[in-house]
């Protein structure tokens, strides 16, 4: 399964059993990800990311073969925050779509940078990664939306794994599609303020709450 990382920042010495490789990596994954809170993933470099950590860049390649691999393995944690949320039964309601609408919108939402790198993995898959790390990424992305799904199921929102697997990929493909769309460039937010263009500018959280509640509408209604 994926390793979830999270804890403190742990001073660093040689890495020589599997359980220091992994506090390791843990915190090479916690400091890309303050990193990427002022810096486009694509502008991350090894040697500000190593400085940050304390080790040399050649370190980091113990642990990931390149950034691209590191950005998908920040993803694939990222993602494993938002199946957690919906292993939350607490939250997870049939009763009421748009309650459930609204819950699944502020899980997918929480985190920014969620939706971001998951908008620029096919890109990441572009830049030098390997045949293997591919393959391992998207077996482990498949791992994690089965249990986005399975969590739907013991929450009684759909009566077949299959249609909650359906249901949740579409609501991602969704998310994807609309997140450019709310979040312009710099250049384009200037152009959306022309009077006839101001409907263009679209809040990410009222627009992907309308889509998911369609479609989760849509399955439950089907089914």
């Amino acid at each position: 399964g994926v390793i979830h990382m999270t804890g403190p920042e742990i001073p660093f010495q040689r890495a020589r059993s599997t359980e220091h490789r992994e506090v390791r990596k843990r915190a090479i994954v916690e400091a890309v990800r303050t990193l990427l809170k002022t810096t486009d993933p694509l502008d991350l470099r090894m040697r500000p990311l190593a400085s940050s950590v304390g080790i040399s860049p050649s370190g980091i390649y113990r642990y990931f073969e390149n950034i691209q691999a590191l950005l998908l393995h920040v993803h694939l944690c990222d993602f494993e925050d938002v199946v957690l949320g919906l292993e939350d039964d607490s939250k997870l309601e049939l009763s009421d779509l748009d309650t459930l609408a609204s819950t699944i919108t502020k899980i997918f939402l929480k985190e920014p940078r969620f939706l971001s790198l998951l908008s620029l993995t096919p890109a990441l898959y572009e830049r030098e990664v390997s045949v293997e790390g591919l393959i391992e990424h998207k077996l482990n992305l498949l791992s994690l939306m089965q249990r986005g799904a399975e969590a739907f199921m013991r929450n009684g929102q759909f009566t077949k794994t299959e249609d909650a697997l359906q249901a949740l990929g579409q609501m991602l493909a969704f998310a994807l599609g609309l997140y450019p769309l709310a979040n312009p460039s710099s250049t384009t937010k200037t152009a959306l303020k022309h009077p006839e263009l101001t409907f263009l500018n679209l809040d990410m959280s009222v627009e992907l709450k309308a889509g998911i509640h369609t479609i989760l509408k849509g399955w439950i209604e089907v089914g």
